[in-house]
């Protein structure tokens, strides 16, 4: 009886196994978007048969899909629902080719079928050809932009080809092959204009081919305004003399960021830069001279103390002898403001030594006209109260902008180089503003 038994539970085991479906394993569904059509291109009995089918084809019964969507295109030749679905159902089975086929003749009949342009997508993405399948889910999203999938994955292969071809930039680099780099790095770029890091080394690679202008404009285009992208344009724009548009450069950083250290520092240069550019040479050579002159400091003070633009201009004294200094329209601006003084004999002596006792003049005539509060003064070891030199001397070592010797002397009597002059007078720039 157990032998009778075991044999009928054998048989039905085999005959329930014979009735089982058995499919092979296929690629997932996901993403593809169901290729609807419009009410007046199909009955409602067909446009219940292209649902249908579309269910079986995600269940994975490729068979009936593909029954159910025949049976449609024989009653509507060309309906771009019906090919898309074949088309679908040939790509599950792995006929990549013949998918391609169907998706192609879909759009023949309508350019603008969002779900044959994704379908076309993932058959792009089946071939391991990620910059088609971008390209058609682009031109998907255009006409749909409500499909919340094609967007994500847009993203994916936007990230992808960037990936790919920044690679294949760089071994084109490595080839020796520079244009073919350029080339493919601006196609990325082209895909992906918001990575920084990409423009950045597109940049360099067209700086160094002696193409800055390229470059210029490639990181003025930026979308972002990211932080390296306009310190490199700046350095750019300085090395081409274009100083004013760097200066602006450098002004977009320090708006999001005041105490951005790299950005001032940039700044300062490139002032410094378009400063001796705009200066005839009797200026370029003060910063390197080993003493410097009257003419020298009146044209340091005019040039550098923006901030005496704030303040009222009175008739300058006259002065006899500089209708031939070279500083002459500097001389009178700070005549006219009573920074520095004309000898009782109206000279001026544009060529005389300046000590520092005539620096800390100078220096503390403009905070008192700028304003600028005194704080209390050190002991001045080498003068006395009765000098000429102790206010200003005191004003000026008070206010940070000037030492003292070790010993706590001021040494008035000490001439000043011009290495000394430009610190000072950046000093007192950095401390009334521009």
């Amino acid at each position: 009886m157990r032998r009778i038994l075991a044999t009928a539970a054998l048989a039905m085991a085999a005959a329930a196994c014979a009735k089982a479906v058995v499919r092979a394993p296929q690629p997932s569904t996901e993403g593809y978007v169901f290729p609807g059509a419009l009410p007046d291109e199909v009955r409602p009995d067909e446009l219940r048969r292209i649902e249908e089918s579309w269910r079986a084809l995600r269940s994975g019964d490729l068979k009936q899909a593909e029954k159910g969507y025949r049976a449609v295109l024989a009653a509507k030749p060309g309906l771009p629902a019906a090919e898309t679905g074949l088309g679908y159902v040939a790509l599950q089975a792995g006929r990549v080719a013949e998918a391609e086929r169907r998706f192609a003749a879909a759009l023949a009949s309508r350019a603008d079928y969002a779900p044959a342009l994704v379908a076309k997508g993932h058959a792009a993405l089946r071939r391991d050809d990620p910059e088609a399948a971008l390209e058609a889910f682009r031109a998907a999203l255009a006409i749909d932009p409500r499909e919340p999938g094609v967007k994500r994955r847009i993203a994916e292969l936007r990230l992808q080809v960037t990936e790919r071809r920044v690679a294949s930039a760089r071994e084109a680099l490595e080839r020796g092959q520079t244009a073919a780099a350029i080339e493919v790095y601006s196609q990325a770029l082209a895909d992906a204009p918001e990575v920084a890091g990409l423009r950045l080394e597109l940049a360099e690679l067209l700086a160094r081919e002696g193409r800055s202008g390229e470059a210029i404009a490639l990181l003025e285009t930026d979308p972002t305004g990211d932080r390296q992208v306009l310190l490199r344009l700046g350095e750019l724009l300085v090395q081409a003399q274009e100083h004013q548009r760097a200066l602006g450069t450098y002004r977009r950083i320090l708006e999001r960021d005041p105490k951005d250290e790299e950005a001032h520092r940039k700044a300062w240069e490139a002032r410094q830069q378009q400063e001796l550019l705009q200066m005839p040479e009797e200026y370029r050579r003060i910063a390197a001279a080993p003493q410097i002159s009257r003419a020298d400091l009146a044209a340091l003070l005019s040039v550098k103390v923006t901030a005496l633009s704030r303040t009222k201009a009175a008739e300058p004294r006259v002065a006899v002898d500089i209708s031939g200094s070279w500083a002459r329209e500097h001389i009178i601006k700070i005549l006219s403001r009573d920074i520095m003084a004309v000898y009782p004999n109206h000279t001026f002596q544009p060529g005389a030594i300046v000590r520092r006792g005539d620096l800390a003049r100078a220096l503390q005539h403009i905070l008192d006209l700028l304003g600028q509060a005194p704080t209390p003064a050190p002991e001045l070891a080498d003068l006395s109260r009765s000098s000429l030199h102790y206010y200003p001397a005191g004003r000026v070592v008070a206010a940070g902008l000037m030492d003292l010797t070790p010993s706590g002397a001021f040494e008035a009597w000490r001439p000043v180089s011009g290495e000394e002059a430009v610190q000072v007078i950046e000093n007192l720039v950095r401390l009334v503003g521009p």
